[in-house]
């Protein structure tokens, strides 16, 4: 081999590695930006898991008030909205999220056309807090019909819910 034949092989090798050390590099910084948006998302979704961590979905019966949940339903579906949970960056959650957000919205136009005196004392009242005998006397038969037909949310939101929590099981490993 002459020293010029040397010199092309030597350039040629340095060329070549030049451009697996810069691949490489360029490797590794995608899976870090990777690993940085499946964080991001992660983090994202458990602010919006948390939204979803009210009474309204749990408690039992005698523990309910028909105004504060359908005032408590309008709170979730608007924050969901204002977060944009439904536009999140995965499909699956995004529609978890979507039918959530449509299940609430439903049910508040249920109770609106059914129940429209809780609906009215849900607007009037806001956030503060109801004082229970008193709705009672109010609505009469119909607060623990109202009540009932609210709580049948429960199992979309459940069920959306463990489709999110899977989703985040997934996006954590």
């Amino acid at each position: 081999m002459t020293p010029t034949e040397a010199t092309l092989t030597s350039a040629a090798v340095s060329a070549v590695i030049s451009i697996i050390v810069n691949a490489v590099g360029i490797l590794v910084q995608a899976r870090r930006s990777a690993r940085e948006r499946a964080d991001k998302l992660h983090d994202q979704l458990r602010g919006l898991v948390a939204l979803l961590d009210r009474g309204l979905f749990y408690a039992g019966f005698d523990r309910e008030d028909p105004v504060e949940m359908l005032w408590a339903i309008t709170d979730v579906r608007t924050k969901l909205q204002l977060n944009g949970a439904a536009y999140v960056r995965d499909d699956i959650t995004a529609k978890a999220f979507s039918e959530i957000r449509d299940a609430l919205y439903n049910m508040e136009m249920q109770i609106d056309g059914e129940f429209p005196e809780v609906a009215r004392l849900a607007r009037t009242k806001g956030a503060e807090r109801v004082d229970r005998t008193q709705t009672q006397q109010q609505l009469g038969p119909t607060y623990g019909a109202a009540i009932s037909r609210m709580m049948g949310l429960r199992t979309t939101v459940w069920s959306a819910t463990q489709r999110i929590h899977a989703r985040l099981k997934s996006l954590s490993a």
